[in-house]
């Protein structure tokens, strides 16, 4: 008995002893996140060792640990990266690409997007408000000099996929799948989703987008010092140069205020600032450049009818806040391109909402909108691009969709939409569809018009009580489902499925 207790307590012993110097010899886990900092002109990719709390900014074969964010497109198929892309610019310099960084995300006027192309050796077009890169020649048939068109999205993938490249190698990893990024404080939305978009092209993952200020603080500890509650952060980068005030708050940081000037722009974030209105902030009427403003995370009731006043205002992102009601005068504002009124208290927009001249991109996520709450001329934004109208409590999409002629995103996620108009095969230029989580069991047979396949496709059909055939179909994939929306076979079920007038189904998470 006693020598059975003995060799067991030994056996503990030895196990014990073997986790420790196991712990302290064995080679310490591969660290399965990067961190990247996507530059302007240059990029770089980092580890962080967890036993060791090393931090390893990763080299290239060369021992460099910066790497130019330039790429060099050879043909469809065949790119350079880097020094690599660097030194072919010597050959022709008007296929290496670079300053992605400066338009990912950006919408142009046509004065603007002028002004700002002559800056460069490489060509570039305006494809409705973005800019496009364009190499090669439209009259070739050769596929090394045949015209391409890239998007800065591709152009920042591609680096992020040299830098993943670089990172797997080092690590000696088969893959590497996930990132926290760095990106400038006064990337908006738009400009954060754009860099998002990149990096999944690249195959990566974002776990989080953190601001090139707040990044530097960290790096340097400065959460951990007792003596520190604020901090200036100067970043003098390739491409911007940006002031921001951090304060320091139990090991956070929270942004008070951001001073930054890119291609000729002013910007001003108020985010996270505990604003109740408009009147505690007078002092933005004064300046006649402004032309970002973000009052996201704020406590804000009220729009007030001299917002019109900001003339030059392109973008307005007040993103999670209070608002009930907006001003009629807000659709005046006639250079206004991004607005984000998501994570609101609207019921109702105002008369006159559809008179903007060139908005592109309305955010009108998580609000308590639905058909009735549109005024007449709503559809009437003819250069909108983007219209995100989740989670509000549509029950109908109206067929004056079919209006929105630039349109390319429509996400109408978590509502409780009974059908979709036929009109909506009218989009010829919808690349995004998202209508998950609603009542849908069918789709219009025009919906086949539409391209909605493909890598830089979006079609998002999940969580809708579907009748049989199409469920079928989904289950093989969206590839399938198209084709089979074009067949008789389904537009004679689809004209049954409406003469039978049956009642909706209630949404999948309603089924008890």
């Amino acid at each position: 008995m006693f020598s059975s207790i003995t060799f067991i307590g030994s056996s503990v012993v030895v196990v014990l002893l073997a986790g420790y110097w196991a712990q302290k010899y064995l080679p310490p886990p591969k660290p399965k996140i990067v961190g990247i900092d996507l530059g302007t002109t240059f990029s770089c990719v980092s580890v962080y060792y967890a036993g060791s709390g090393r931090v390893e900014v990763i080299p290239d074969d060369k021992g460099r640990k910066t790497v130019p964010s330039i790429v060099a497109v050879m043909s469809k198929s065949q790119r350079l990266v880097g020094y690599d892309a660097l030194e072919y610019s010597d050959h022709d310099p008007s296929r290496v690409l670079f300053d992605a960084k400066r338009f990912i995300g950006l919408h142009f006027n046509d004065e603007a997007f002028h002004k700002e192309k002559r800056r460069y050796p490489f060509r570039m077009w305006l494809n409705g408000t973005e800019a496009v890169y364009q190499v090669g020649n439209s009259n070739e048939t050769n596929d090394a000099n045949k015209e391409l068109n890239i998007r800065p999205e591709e152009i920042s993938a591609t680096v992020l996929m040299h830098l993943k490249k670089m990172a797997q190698k080092h690590l000696q990893v088969r893959t590497v799948e996930k990132a926290v990024i760095s990106v400038p404080a006064e990337f908006d939305e738009v400009r954060r989703n754009a860099t998002v978009q990149a990096a999944a092209l690249a195959g990566l993952e974002v776990m989080r987008l953190i601001s090139e200020p707040t990044a530097a603080a960290l790096a340097y500890g400065l959460h951990q010092k007792a003596n520190v509650s604020s901090v200036i952060i100067y970043d003098l980068g390739g491409g911007t140069l940006d002031v921001s005030v951090l304060m320091i708050m139990g090991g956070m940081f929270l942004t008070r205020a951001i001073a930054g000037e890119e291609s000729g722009t002013t910007e001003l974030d108020l985010g996270r600032r505990g604003i109740v209105g408009f009147a505690e902030i007078t002092h933005i009427f004064a300046n006649p450049y402004l032309t970002r403003l973000t009052l996201s995370h704020n406590k804000i009731t009220v729009v007030p009818p001299s917002i019109v006043e900001l003339a030059a205002l392109e973008v307005l992102n007040l993103w999670n806040n209070r608002i009930e009601e907006l001003p009629t005068s807000i659709s005046l504002m006639s250079r206004l391109r991004v607005l984000n009124l998501g994570m609101n208290r609207l019921r109702t927009l105002p008369r006159g909402f559809g008179s903007f001249s060139a908005l592109e991109v309305l955010d009108l996520t998580h609000n308590q909108l639905n058909e009735r709450s549109l005024p007449g001329n709503f559809f009437m934004i003819e250069t909108l691009r983007a219209l995100y109208l989740s989670e509000n409590d549509f029950e109908v999409l109206p067929s004056d969709i079919r209006n929105l002629k630039n349109l390319q995103v429509l996400a109408l996620r978590d509502n409780s939409l009974i059908y979709l108009p036929k009109e909506l095969g009218e989009l010829s230029r919808l690349r995004e569809l998202h209508v998950q989580g609603n009542r849908l069991s069918v789709l219009p047979p025009e919906i086949a018009h539409l391209d909605l396949v493909g890598p830089k496709h979006v079609l998002r059909l999940d969580h809708n009580p579907w009748v049989t055939p199409i469920a079928e179909q989904l289950q093989k994939g969206e590839s399938h489902l198209i084709p089979y929306l074009r067949s008789e076979t389904y537009k004679y079920l689809y004209g049954r499925h409406l003469a039978a007038g049956a009642s909706p189904p209630p949404k999948l998470n309603d089924v008890p």
